[in-house]
């Protein structure tokens, strides 16, 4: 036997299948507007009026093997059978019974609106790709309505949060989705998004790229973007061993002319006051290690006492740059190279 019956209510089903036929008792007044879940697609929907005995037939193909759900809607519990045929050859007969072991009542306003008071549901699992049949046979004259349909395969994005640095690009995209796929970024001063899913960030914030398919999928990626900084947490004198002192590169960003400024503190721990720094070299480096730039100092002279700290502001022009736009928030620096001077 190819599928099974299941008990349940019709909202809570599966991709649930909402009627909105037009059903007045005693005569039929159609109006093919049916209300279909994203993720189904539709077979057969009608609704009609049957008389007694008489096989009401259904054709519908199926091309994969993903669910296929034949419900049945009908204003008063009524007996019969529904059988099943593949490729002409019967798979299955349904008894359905005039009572609750086959119809299940549904409390819904919008289907009472339109007479209808009960509903069956055969689900059809893991079909054979085939030309099928389902045919209804009551024993009484009733009027019914049907829908069949079945499970979609579902489109999926490749990510569904991004974080980018302003100014720099990542690329999302869809699988499994047919046709044209059509982007759309909810804040183009944030974020824009080209035809084929390249997300380009423009300012900090936040925003929302949506992917539609050509069957009405909607897919979302969340995307933040964040400033073209480096930050480090400051560290304190006293937290930097005794007896030694410390140069800590705590910010980097570049300035309206394209150089690269750094922010740094000396740390000194030493226990002796510092007069000053020679020959300092402190190289930038990007996520992956290539080198962005080197900053050099040949000397500088100050007075800084045991237990404190000295901010420093160093800049690596442009020119000098290996580098020109670098993510500086993923960026890294190499221990600053240099000699401390101390006083005797």
């Amino acid at each position: 036997m190819e599928g099974i019956m299941i008990k349940k209510s019709f909202m809570k089903k599966p991709g649930a299948v909402l009627l909105a036929a037009s059903l007045a008792i005693g005569s039929i007044a159609y109006t093919p507007a049916v209300t279909q879940a994203a993720n189904e697609v539709s077979l057969v929907s009608d609704a009609n009026s049957a008389k007694a005995n008489t096989e009401m037939s259904y054709d519908f193909a199926v091309a994969d093997s993903n669910t296929v759900y034949i419900s049945v809607f009908v204003p008063e519990m009524v007996s019969g059978t529904m059988s099943l045929a593949r490729n002409g050859e019967q798979v299955n007969n349904e008894i359905l019974n005039s009572d609750a072991s086959t119809w299940e009542y549904i409390d819904n306003k919008t289907f009472a609106a339109y007479g209808i008071k009960y509903g069956y549901t055969y689900v059809l699992e893991k079909p054979t790709p085939a030309d099928w049949n389902v045919s209804l046979n009551f024993d009484t004259d009733t009027v019914y309505a049907i829908i069949i349909s079945q499970e979609k395969n579902l489109a999926s994005i490749n990510k569904n949060s991004l974080t980018l640095t302003a100014g720099f690009s990542d690329k999302l995209s869809v699988k499994g989705a047919n046709g044209t796929v059509k982007w759309k970024s909810s804040n183009n001063k944030v974020a824009t998004v080209s035809s084929d899913g390249k997300v380009t960030s423009k300012k900090a914030g936040s925003a929302k790229i949506t992917a539609t398919t050509e069957s009405g999928q909607s897919l979302t990626c969340a995307v933040s973007v964040l400033k073209n900084e480096f930050n480090q947490n400051r560290v304190y004198p006293s937290s930097v061993k005794y007896g030694e002192s410390i140069m800590q590169v705590y910010k980097m960003s570049y300035d309206k002319k394209g150089n690269l400024i750094l922010k740094t503190s000396l740390l000194n721990n030493s226990g002796k006051r510092s007069g000053g720094i020679d020959n300092v070299t402190i190289i930038i480096r990007s996520d992956k290690g290539k080198k962005i730039g080197t900053f050099k100092l040949k000397s500088k002279r100050f007075s800084l006492d045991s237990g404190n700290s000295k901010d420093f502001t160093f800049k690596i022009k442009k020119a000098d740059l290996k580098i020109k736009k670098a993510n500086l928030r993923t960026a890294q620096y190499d221990d600053p190279k240099g000699t401390i001077l101390y006083w005797r």
